[in-house]
């Protein structure tokens, strides 16, 4: 699991120094310390806090907020012509490859991205008529009718996916925090930080 933070410490005080809340347990959010963030015993502490909720807030949605490009992933087929990609590495942003055990090699022309943000790819109708029906196990006796899509064939661990998934701003190729991710982690650092106020 990654180890970034999903929320600044700029995050922070837009929702308690500027809400008027103060603290006295020693974290300075004045925009000065701010730029110091880490050097001193007060910030290392916030810093911990913002780890902490950005990874607890990655356990309870199931999702590992990154992007990474070009990653490998070994899926089961099931018969249709959907594949469903990890739910944990999502949105899915671009594929690379599709292969088949044996090495057989897919067309990534032959694919679309069906719903990005759940993770699903699929067979193109558009190219059915050019796939070989021996690769999914599946016999054509006419063109196919929409019902009659080339299939993953159903197997344990049988297709390989490499594609790249997470955020990265909607261009570039590092990671990006989405705004309303960052909103929902700063809640939970400083909901943790106004407990600790609370027991000093």
């Amino acid at each position: 699991m990654p180890n970034q933070q999903l929320c600044t410490a700029w995050d922070l005080r837009a929702l308690l120094v500027d809400s008027g809340v103060t603290l006295n347990s020693g974290v300075d959010l004045n925009e000065d310390s701010l730029l110091l963030l880490g050097a001193g015993a007060g910030t290392t502490r916030l810093s911990g806090i913002i780890t902490q909720a950005s990874r607890k807030f990655e356990t309870d949605t199931g999702r590992i907020f990154d992007y990474v490009a070009n990653e490998a992933v070994t899926m089961s087929g099931d018969g249709s012509n959907f594949l469903f990609l990890p739910k944990n590495k999502i949105p899915v942003l671009s594929l690379t490859s599709v292969v088949l055990r044996g090495g057989i090699n897919y067309a990534i022309g032959d694919f679309i991205i069906e719903d990005q943000d759940a993770g699903v790819i699929a067979l193109q109708e558009s190219t059915v008529a050019a796939l070989q029906p021996a690769y999914f196990g599946y016999g054509y006796s006419a063109m196919p009718s929409r019902f009659d899509f080339p299939r993953f064939p159903k197997g344990r661990g049988n297709v390989t996916v490499t594609y790249t998934w997470g955020f990265n701003g909607g261009s570039g190729t590092t990671f990006v925090v989405p705004h309303d991710v960052a909103e929902a982690v700063a809640a939970r650092a400083a909901k943790r930080l106004l407990l600790i106020e609370a027991a000093t």
